[in-house]
């Protein structure tokens, strides 16, 4: 490919000086030639010239005047500029280049010296543009980095902001420079406390904010990660208890960072959730194993009485319906242990919801109870109106039974068992209830706050057969429901159960 030929504007008022130009640089330049000052600014404007040749002294508008014009324009200000004058003496030149000219060359011309002068001009003014390119494209990519920087900076703060985590970041010198506000949140150390702290200073804080049995090592953090760290290693984590608010257990661990501004980072995960779910779930299968125990126990031991020895009828009759009873509670305790279990592990999602009339509900769960052998069945309170909720119909029937089993188990002395409908309105919403009332043992407030949780049994004698898992059911599925249960009781004098759901509207 030929190489461009540069663009050379001459500006002059004598013709032959422009032919002599014309002769002279026409071989090597595109050479366009203007007689006037407002000829030649016209001309620079439409072909953009490499360079352009200004005649000092012309008519109307002379060559300093028409140089302050090209200059003042931003598209031919930096075209350079080379003024040709018949003018002796350095006040001339000196005028010319205080004005910005590239270069000042006197008349009669020497052809030679003005194309080298030319080419010199040229060739710098290239440079100086590809200068310019470069720099153009390199703020460019600076600004593009600096965006995509500043949009990378922002994401990471959001990141940091809106984690549950906290997280508290080093710099080089191993000191305090960002903490994020769930580190604050789950500590109780704010920012201000903190940054600039140096690591040994923030894991002493830590570590006195611990209970002794779950202490956080006061060590240097770099302990805890060696400098041979493998990024990609998964972190070891240490289990920390805080005093204040009590029981909440924190998982820490410290990573090594390779970037230049960040050495460590500190990463606290709340683990309180998590740690109160173990220690159910173990106290739920002791409590479990202890309740099937005793029965078990008993099967057991009068079956080796049974395999071992020899009864009258009546005697190995009356032992077979003491096994056949534990039996029996065994398989209750295993029943109710699996409703629990289905009821935590699905959360409602296998609860079929429909609009259900309450009265027929309770009918149905009524007649399928039947109470213990002189025992009279529960006296039930006709609800002045039909009286509709949404519900599954399988578990409201349970906690129907649930609450029917538990009045007469806890009335051993006798009594009537009743059942009520009832109903209130709060916050502009129609509930609608059941009330079930017994005459007998009652509760202390404390067995009240109590009587919900599983295993939980008010009667301590072993004389009133049950699980404590009953009224445990009843409150997990009316949550499920988006209900509420109710107790009122005296100790000596019964206790009312009432079960709460929202009135459907529904045909």
């Amino acid at each position: 490919m030929s190489k461009r030929r540069s663009n050379v504007l001459a500006i002059d008022d004598t013709p032959a000086n422009l032919m002599a130009l014309g002769a002279a640089l026409g071989d090597e330049f595109d050479l366009q030639v203007a007689t006037s000052g407002e000829a030649g600014l016209a001309l620079a404007r439409e072909v953009r010239p490499d360079l352009i040749l200004l005649d000092v002294m012309m008519p109307d508008i002379d060559g300093y005047e028409t140089f302050r014009r090209i200059a003042a324009e931003p598209a031919l200000r930096s075209i350079p500029v080379v003024f040709l004058t018949a003018l002796d003496g350095f006040e001339s030149e000196s005028v010319g280049l205080a004005l910005g000219a590239a270069d000042y060359i006197t008349k009669p011309i020497n052809v030679e010296i003005t194309r080298q002068r030319i080419c010199n001009l040229l060739e710098r003014e290239q440079l100086r543009r590809e200068v310019e390119k470069q720099r153009d494209k390199l703020e460019e990519t600076v600004r593009q980095r600096t965006a995509q920087l500043q949009d990378r900076m922002e994401e990471l703060q959001a990141i940091f902001a809106l984690s549950p985590d906290g997280f508290v970041s080093f710099d080089q010198y191993r000191r305090v420079s960002q903490v994020s506000p769930r580190f604050s949140l789950l500590t109780g150390l704010s920012a201000a406390a903190i940054t600039g702290l140096d690591d040994r200073r923030l894991t002493g804080l830590l570590a006195d904010l611990c209970v002794d049995k779950a202490r956080f090592r006061g060590g240097h953090p770099l302990d805890l990660v060696p400098p041979e760290t493998d990024m990609n290693r998964t972190p070891e984590w240490e289990v920390i208890e805080l005093k204040v608010p009590e029981g909440r257990t924190l998982a820490v661990t410290v990573r090594q960072c390779s970037s230049s501004s960040v050495s460590l980072i500190l990463y606290l995960h709340d683990i309180t959730r998590e740690t109160e779910i173990d220690r159910m779930k173990t106290q739920f299968l002791e409590m479990a194993a202890h309740e099937l125990r005793t029965p078990l126990t008993s099967v057991l031991g009068y079956t080796e009485v049974l395999l071992s020895q020899s009864f009258d009828a009546q005697d190995h009759r009356e032992m077979l319906g003491i096994v056949h009873q534990q039996a029996e509670h065994v398989t209750s305790i295993v029943n109710e242990l699996l409703d629990l279990v289905r009821i935590d592990s699905r959360k409602g999602q296998d609860f079929v919801f429909q609009a259900l009339s309450l009265q027929e509900l309770v009918h149905e769960a009524v007649s399928a109870y039947k109470p213990a052998p002189g025992r009279r069945e529960p006296r039930v309170i006709a609800a002045a109106r039909p009286l509709r909720i949404k519900a599954d119909r399988r578990k409201l029937v349970q906690v129907v039974a649930n609450l029917l089993s538990n009045a007469y188990k806890y009335s051993p002395g006798g009594g009537d068992v009743c059942m009520e409908y009832a109903e209130s309105l709060q916050e502009g919403v129609k509930w609608c209830g059941l009330a079930v009332r017994d005459r007998g043992l009652g509760m202390t407030p404390e067995e009240q706050t109590r009587c919900f949780e599983r295993f939980y049994r008010v009667d301590h004698s072993g004389k009133v057969p049950g699980t404590g898992l009953g009224l445990c059911i009843v409150r997990e599925i009316m949550d499920l429901h988006g209900g509420r249960v109710e107790i009122q009781s005296t100790l000596g004098e019964g206790s009312t159960i009432s079960v709460w759901l929202p009135e459907c509207l529904e045909s």
